[in-house]
């Protein structure tokens, strides 16, 4: 009969660019049911103007037969982004989150789409920084953590990366007003009063917002003679990962005065000042060192020993470091 006739025909598939193109590409083929229809399903990754065609294969005492072509306008997917942050406000040093929300102009996949995080540092600038970039989830969200290390109000956008079947879309600009954190010093020594060319171990802590990295940051020892006002920088340290930076010092006879850590010029935080410890230096007794007094006599000896006892007992401790010979 006629209608098993249409069944199990192969109907071929093809498209050419435009229509004045000779050039055609077979798409695929498919089979006819019993109603003589064939059916492919096809995705255009990319915009174009195809035209395509349904070709009948010759066989069963059928001959072939191609159908007219009709003309497609596919077009890429548009979408909307929308970029949000927790608080516009946030502190240099401080990691913050950056959300972007992408919503496509008809039903696609939201997953899996490229999200690209820049910044420019203010609005007649073109100059744009790409902070990072991140993957949207099912309900086409992406995030990106993102930490700013110098002060600035940057203006910061989230661009949906286009393809070849999406078009580019960029949010908004959201303007993040950043602050330096304050930070706080707690300075600390091993002894208050030392005897001269005594190892002084000066220990800084440094502590400041929460979130805010403490490692990495330079603290300046300072040392102020009584009596002066300038200030002599003893040496720099970086603090570890708690927030701690040290230094050990040995001072000169007759060098009592403050000793101060300081942070300054810093791209992080803001000028700060520790508290300032009073450190006091006693002279050495009468030049006495293990290479140049090999021998002490008996009225030497007890004219030290009283010496000796009347020394506070972190000077007595310090003297028993320098002058093991001597005891």
């Amino acid at each position: 009969s006629q209608t098993s006739q249409l069944a199990g025909r192969t109907i071929q598939f093809k498209t050419r660019a435009t229509s004045s193109s000779s050039v055609f590409t077979n798409l695929g083929t498919a089979v006819t049911d019993a109603n003589g229809v064939a059916s492919f399903r096809l995705t255009y990754s990319s915009a174009q103007t195809p035209q395509v065609f349904a070709e009948l294969i010759p066989s069963g005492g059928l001959s072939g037969s191609t159908s007219s072509g009709i003309t497609m306008s596919v077009r890429v997917v548009s979408f909307t982004t929308a970029l949000s942050l927790v608080s516009a406000n946030a502190l240099v040093g401080q990691e913050i989150t950056l959300t972007a929300r992408v919503t496509p102009s008809q039903s696609v996949q939201l997953s899996g789409q490229t999200v690209r995080f820049i910044s420019r540092v203010s609005s007649p600038s073109l100059a744009l920084t790409t902070l990072g970039t991140a993957v949207t989830d099912a309900n086409g969200v992406a995030t990106l953590k993102h930490t700013f290390t110098t002060l600035q109000s940057p203006q910061v956008f989230a661009e949906f990366v286009a393809s070849g079947a999406t078009a580019l879309s960029t949010s908004p600009p959201v303007v993040l007003n950043l602050t330096k954190p304050q930070a706080t010093i707690t300075l600390a020594v091993s002894a208050t009063s030392t005897a001269a060319r005594s190892e002084v171990v000066l220990t800084a802590r440094l502590s400041s917002s929460p979130g805010v990295s403490l490692a990495g940051h330079s603290i300046q020892f300072k040392f102020r003679p009584s009596g002066s006002t300038s200030t002599t920088v003893l040496r720099s340290a970086l603090t570890d990962s708690n927030g701690v930076a040290t230094h050990s010092h040995s001072f000169e006879s007759g060098e009592s005065g403050l000793v101060i850590a300081e942070i300054s010029s810093s791209n992080v935080f803001a000028d700060t000042s520790s508290n300032e410890i009073l450190v006091t230096v006693v002279p050495p007794l009468s030049g006495a060192s293990a290479a140049s007094r090999p021998f002490i006599g008996p009225i030497q000896a007890a004219a030290f020993s009283a010496s000796y006892v009347s020394l506070a007992p972190d000077l007595r401790h310090s003297f028993r470091k320098q002058f093991p010979r001597l005891l």
